[in-house]
């Protein structure tokens, strides 16, 4: 299986993250996020999001666990995806996200970048 199997015209791949023997891509050009990963010895995939279903892949961050945190920054949310590529829910930060530009997790924390300041965010409830 190669990339250009499960990507379509308009793609912009330009994120990459990996956790626990999953690699993430980010596609901002469709607002996707696939996941590869191998299972049985066959390399997978999944895919999640859509145009419809968030409003920008503005970052992406793998988790301990193969799943992953998206920064939609504009509807200002972090997503949560499981392993699987299925939405688990979205996380709130006391401050909002508009200028947010990057997110990284780190230790069961999360780091937002946004107009040069990191501020760390201790996740509850992330599991």
């Amino acid at each position: 299986m190669e990339m250009e199997d499960i990507i379509e015209e308009e793609s912009r791949c330009t994120l990459i993250s990996s956790s626990a023997g999953r690699l993430h891509v980010g596609d901002q050009g469709l607002n996707q996020v696939y996941i590869l990963f191998m299972e049985d010895g066959d390399l997978q995939a999944a895919v999640c999001g859509s145009l419809e279903q968030w409003g920008e892949v503005s970052s992406i961050a793998g988790m301990h666990d193969g799943g992953l945190l998206v920064l939609d920054a504009v509807t200002q949310r972090i997503l949560r995806i499981s392993p699987t590529g299925e939405l688990m829910g979205h996380a709130e930060v006391d401050g909002g996200l508009s200028d947010a530009v990057a997110i990284a997790s780190v230790n069961q924390s999360l780091v937002v970048a946004s107009n040069g300041i990191l501020t760390l965010y201790k996740v509850e409830e992330m599991e």
